[in-house]
């Protein structure tokens, strides 16, 4: 399996097809060609930005943000949940309904829904245990093995405009990456 630069896969202990538990995917929406896939947006709020948050996002500990946790089921099974903060003043239209959260990827919230170009992300990935509220979204005792895949969404100039979280269930993940490098000029 071929995969993008800074993208993660969870493949099932039965090593069925996987699921992406990157941020164009997991973290983001469906595969339009695939339909053992569904996410379910579980909260959609404006909240202010804890210190971590804003920090991360590069905005004042007082701003508000737009607030979504995501869950992705494969073959009705739970697989990860994601928790997205937006910079408010990029994501208003999210609160009002204008996009479409459940059935597109989330770079696509970004370009498409909200009218902005991403330049890059950032990534990260270490382990991590389910929390009680976690490991009642994933349907997992507390303290099971989950990954833990950090995303920093950034659009044209630099500004951020997503971060996330998503955890996804350690039995049976594969990651894989590919990395290119541009020529260097002598």
């Amino acid at each position: 399996m071929k995969r993008v630069q800074g993208v993660g896969t969870i493949v099932t202990a039965d090593r069925q097809r996987p699921v992406s538990l990157g941020p164009n995917r997991g973290v983001a929406g469906p595969r339009r060609d695939r339909d053992d896939v569904s996410h379910e947006v579980l909260s959609v709020s404006a909240e202010v930005a804890s210190p971590s948050v804003a920090a991360q996002l590069e905005i004042d500990p007082r701003d508000r943000v737009v607030f979504i946790e995501r869950m992705t089921r494969q073959y009705g099974r739970a697989v990860s949940l994601a928790s997205i903060w937006l910079p408010f003043v990029l994501a208003e239209p999210i609160l009002d309904g204008a996009v479409d959260l459940p059935d597109i990827g989330f770079f696509e919230v970004i370009e498409l829904g909200l009218g902005l170009e991403i330049a890059g992300s950032e990534h990260s990935v270490e382990a991590t245990a389910a929390d009680e509220a976690v490991a009642r979204v994933l349907a997992v005792p507390t303290g099971t093995p989950l990954l833990l895949l950090g995303t920093l969404i950034r659009v044209t100039g630099g500004r951020p405009a997503a971060l996330a979280y998503s955890r996804g269930r350690a039995d049976g993940v594969r990651l894989e990456f590919q990395t290119t490098r541009p020529p260097s000029n002598p």
